[in-house]
């Protein structure tokens, strides 16, 4: 009897176990995602927060997939629609989010970076994205208009220049 119990308690807990590893994977963005018609946010800020914000507020999106691609160490925000993969925006990483599927690919800049940086970094993640899905409509922020031909360049769709221009035009443009 005793290892019966044992048995069925073990089994159970190896099953709830695996379960929980899954959740966690995917909380820490570690998972893949097959998803299509999606949208992908890549970089995490006060600007991300509040396109997403936008996005959510909006009945054409209120309950579209989207994919947050950012270096942070856990999903930012609870959004039972917003899947999550931890990292740069890579080839390997941009193919964990379902690139080749995805219908919008919103590039915001890190504002880690100085804005030389910054601005070489989402030139250099547009080419990727355009090299994974050109059909994919890119919408690109930059911190100087100097830089805007070399996303032209590199074929995105849309490219907002400047702080000036709110969150609410890259939500607009994504939608």
């Amino acid at each position: 009897m005793f290892f019966g119990i044992g048995a069925l308690g073990m089994f159970t807990a190896t099953i709830a176990g695996v379960f929980v590893e899954k959740r966690l994977r995917k909380e820490r963005g570690m998972g893949s995602y097959d998803l299509e018609g999606h949208i992908i946010l890549c970089e995490w800020n006060d600007r991300t927060r509040e396109i997403l914000r936008d996005l959510r507020a909006d009945s054409r999106s209120a309950r579209s997939p989207i994919v947050l691609l950012a270096d942070v160490d856990t999903k930012p925000v609870e959004d039972e629609h917003l899947s999550f993969v931890r990292g740069d925006v890579s080839e390997e990483n941009l193919t964990r989010a379902s690139i080749a599927t995805a219908d919008t690919v919103v590039i915001v800049g890190d504002r880690r970076l100085d804005y030389v940086a910054r601005d070489a970094k989402a030139v250099l993640s547009t080419l990727t994205v355009e090299a994974l899905n050109p059909d994919a409509y890119s919408i690109v922020e930059l911190a100087s208009e100097d830089n805007a031909r070399h996303c032209e360049r590199a074929h995105a769709d849309e490219i907002i220049v400047g702080a000036e221009f709110s969150s609410r035009l890259i939500s607009s443009a994504t939608l």
